[in-house]
């Protein structure tokens, strides 16, 4: 009998939401202490995931929450750039979900 392998599962550090490895975005700590969007989610280092929701990477928390996940401080410029990628990584995402279904 051959069992189903299961997705691995992760939490947004945001809203909490529990799900799929792969429909999360990861943002990691670099060995050299910066904070960097890691599409792929294969990049060493220190991972804080967070879901497509516009809502989880413009929140006045989300800066917070993921500055305590990654445990460093963020500055507003570094949080500014990083959400810019995070939405444009969101939208590229949703779009070719969007492809698959047709």
């Amino acid at each position: 009998m051959q069992q189903r392998r299961r997705s691995p599962q992760r939490t947004c550090v945001v809203c909490r939401e529990v799900a799929a490895k792969r429909t999360l975005m990861r943002l990691v700590r670099t060995p050299e202490g910066t904070v960097v969007l890691d599409p792929r989610g294969k990049a060493s280092g220190r991972g804080a995931y967070l879901c497509g929701s516009e809502e989880c990477f413009t929140s006045k928390r989300a800066r917070e929450a993921v500055a305590r996940a990654l445990q460093v401080s963020l500055g507003e410029d570094e949080w500014s750039a990083l959400t810019d990628q995070l939405r444009e990584l969101a939208s590229e995402r949703s779009s070719s979900a969007v492809g698959k279904d047709e």
